[in-house]
C-alpha cells in the first residue's frame, strides 16, 4: 500500500506497512496522504492480526484517511480489494487489474529475460511493455502504478521506458544466470502461500 503527498510539485511516496491493527491509521496521521493505493489484502501477519477481516479494516484505514478530494486506487482482485472499491464513498477512484477496468494488462508472455505485455489505460493508446520482472503479481503492480502515473501527467512513452528499466528485488523472482549458462529463478525470499503460488504459475507460462 502506498500513500502520496504533493508539496510544491514534489512527490513523496510512503509505504504503509502494518503488523498490528491501527498501524496504518497512525502512519496516516503523520503523512496526511492525498492519494492512496490499496494493493492487496492477504494472509500476511495473521499471527498478529488474527483474521483477514482485521487486515482488511487496517488496510482500508489508508482510504479513510484521504481528504474528500483525494484519489483512491484499488487493485482489481475479484475479491476483498474489489469489494472495498465498490463500497468506498470516495468519489475519485481508480480500479486497475482486469480487462474493462481503468487499467489492465493483456497478451502476457514470459521468457528467460523477463515478461512482455500490453498495457491498457483508459483513454490512451495501448502500450507494449517489456520488463525484467517475472510473475503476474509484478505486472499487476506495474498496472497499478501506471494507472496512477497517467493521472499525474506521466506520458505513455515515459511509462514504457520506466517499466523496461525496473529491477527485481533480490531473491524475489530474480533471474540469475550461472557461469555455466543455466538460468535460475531465485525466489528464496518468498514468505507466504499466495506469492508461492504465483511463483509456480510463472513456470507454467
Amino acid at each position: 500500500m502506498l500513500a502520496y503527498y504533493d508539496f510544491i510539485n514534489q512527490v513523496f511516496i510512503a509505504e504503509m506497512g502494518a503488523r498490528h491493527p491501527h498501524d496504518i491509521r497512525e502512519l496516516c496521521r503523520l503523512v496526511h496522504p492525498t492519494i492512496g493505493v490499496l494493493t492487496s489484502v492477504g494472509p500476511q501477519h495473521l499471527d498478529t492480526f488474527k483474521s483477514l477481516e482485521a487486515i482488511r479494516n487496517t488496510k482500508y484505514d489508508l482510504i479513510r484517511a484521504l481528504p474528500e478530494d483525494g484519489l483512491a486506487v484499488f487493485a482489481n482482485d475479484d475479491g476483498i480489494v474489489t469489494g472495498l472499491y465498490d463500497g468506498t464513498d470516495k468519489p475519485d477512484k481508480i480500479l486497475a487489474g482486469k480487462e474493462g477496468a481503468d487499467a489492465w494488462a493483456d497478451e502476457i508472455s514470459v521468457d528467460g529475460s523477463g515478461s512482455s505485455f500490453t498495457l491498457y489505460l483508459r483513454g490512451q493508446e495501448p502500450i507494449r511493455c517489456t520488463t525484467p520482472l517475472l510473475g503476474t503479481h509484478n505486472i499487476s503492480n506495474i498496472v497499478l502504478a501506471a494507472s496512477l502515473a497517467i493521472r499525474l501527467g506521466v506520458t505513455g512513452k515515459q511509462i514504457q521506458a520506466a517499466v523496461s528499466g525496473l529491477k527485481p528485488a533480490a531473491h524475489r523472482m530474480q533471474i540469475v544466470t550461472t557461469a555455466g549458462g543455466i538460468t535460475v529463478i531465485d525466489d528464496a525470499f518468498n514468505t507466504n502461500p499466495v506469492s508461492s503460488k504465483r511463483a509456480l504459475d510463472v513456470l507454467k507460462m
